[in-house]
């Protein structure tokens, strides 16, 4: 049940909570290493720490963070 809600976009700032995460892990990790990029495999370890999330839906093919629409069903 909760996988689905946890899919919808808040209405604060339109994100999703894999979003949130993936952001708040990047900007913790990049201050650690002293405002340097974040390996790729490094930023998905620590993101799968809170919520798993897989390599493609992460970084998908264009290397960017993937936003999921969610489709309404009728």
């Amino acid at each position: 049940m909760w996988e689905h809600i946890e899919k919808i976009p808040d209405v604060r700032d339109g994100l999703t909570r894999e979003e949130r995460v993936v952001l708040y892990v990047l900007n913790e990790t990049q201050k650690e290493r002293g405002d340097r990029n974040v390996p790729t495999a490094m930023l998905w370890g620590r993101v799968c720490e809170y919520v798993y999330i897989s390599p493609e839906d992460l970084f998908g093919d264009a290397g960017t963070v993937r936003r999921q629409k969610v489709k309404a069903e009728s």
